[in-house]
């Protein structure tokens, strides 16, 4: 899908202005309307950065690629919640940022939460 129609589609879910996605990615008004009005194929990946970032939508859904088409891809081996707890993280401040990584290790000393037995061989070192 191109890039326009996705923003176009999140402005009309969102009930949201050129501006208001301006202000919210940090990208300029300008090339927001470019986008839409233009009905742009492609932006650069800068801008694109910022509108996923600003939107909270991934980069993958800007690109029109659905949950379902990449649950699917061979080349995904991937768990897909790793990419939102990626996400998460990168949005907490230093102190969130530890708190969350301990909160991970305390329910993966909890056992019962972890899908490898404690001690297995096959168990990521962490």
């Amino acid at each position: 899908m191109e890039i326009y129609r996705v923003l176009s589609s999140i402005m009309q879910e969102r009930n949201l202005t050129v501006a208001d996605i301006a202000r919210l990615s940090g990208v300029a008004d300008s090339t927001i309307r470019g986008i839409v009005v233009r009905k742009q194929n492609k932006v650069s990946l800068d801008i694109a950065f910022k509108l996923s970032e600003g939107l909270g939508v991934s980069l993958e859904y800007l690109n029109g690629i659905t949950e379902n088409e990449k649950k699917s891809s061979p080349e995904n081996g991937k768990d897909k919640r790793f990419d939102e707890i990626d996400t998460i993280y990168h949005k907490l401040n230093d102190d969130g940022q530890e708190l969350m990584l301990a909160n991970a290790r305390s329910l993966h000393a909890l056992g019962k939460y972890n899908a490898v037995p404690p001690g297995s061989s096959a168990e990521p070192a962490i």
